[in-house]
Formats: C-alpha cells, structure tokens, sequence
C-alpha cells in the first residue's frame, strides 16, 4: 500500500466516523427536543394550574367583595322593574309575588296567618258597610259605631 493510499484510507475512514458521530448527535440533539418539548409542557401544565388556582381564588374574592360590598349599595337604591321581588318569588316558586309573598308568610307565621286570613274574611264579607260606617264618620268628623256580620268558619 501506498502512502498516499494510506493516507486516503485515513481520511475516508476519519470522514465515516464523523459522519456516524454527526448521526450520533443528530440522534442525541432529537432526543433532546423532544424531552425539551415534554418538560416545557409539563412547566406549561403546572402554570396553567397555578394560574387556574389564582384566577378562581381572584374571581371568587371579588364575586364576595362586590356581593358584600356593592351589590347591596348598588341595589338598595335601584330595583328595575322590581327586579329583587321578582327574583324572591321565582327563588319561593309562587305564581307571582303576591302568592310567593303569602306562602313565605304562612311558612313563617303560621298562627298570625290564620288571624290575618280570619280578619281578611271578616272585611270582605263586610266591605259595604265598612265603606258607609266610613263615609258616615268621615262627614259626622267623630268615630262612629257599626254593626258588622260574622259569619261562621267553614268547615
């Protein structure tokens, strides 16, 4: 063999091993990425949860500030439409606000409904005089005695 075979084997040989390192790296760089990309997602992941936690723990503070500190501010002066007593009746699932208002009533009170109903009975059946006993009081300008009719509890 010739020295200048020689030195071509050399260099033939050299360049193959640079190339087999060079796939080598390329291998080892690939794999590197893609544990990159891994661990960037896995930090990605555990600051979107840490931003989750704060967002909700940020909302949930202030739904409480406004609900504590504004909304009754807010909506002691401004009630659209009735806005509050619409929403109480819908919450107590009345008809409308009179009944949602009477059943809230007649939960709470039970015997003072009773009387209050007895008593409402009492001047229905009796409006008519009521409202002449009025009238004539009215232009006397003294109280004035009425006779009014009771009529028995259904039963």
């Amino acid at each position: 063999m010739t020295p200048q075979a020689y030195g071509q084997g050399i260099r033939e040989e050299g360049l193959a091993a640079s190339r087999r390192l060079e796939g080598v790296f390329e291998k080892a760089i690939g794999e590197v990425r893609k544990e990159r990309q891994v661990l960037a997602s896995i930090v990605g992941e555990a600051n979107n949860r840490r931003d989750q936690w704060f967002y909700l723990i940020f909302i949930g503070l202030m739904a409480f500030l406004f609900g504590v500190g504004v909304a009754p501010l807010l909506f002691n002066h401004i009630t659209w439409k009735n806005f509050d007593e619409r929403v109480a009746s819908f919450i107590v699932g009345g008809q409308d606000r009179w009944e949602s208002g009477a059943a809230m009533m007649r939960d709470a009170r039970p015997e003072q409904w009773s009387g209050f109903m007895w008593e409402d009975r009492l001047v229905q059946d009796n409006m008519p005089k009521i409202r002449d006993c009025r009238i004539a009081a009215t232009q006397v300008g003294q109280p004035k005695s009425c006779v009014i009719t009771i009529k028995p509890d259904a039963q």
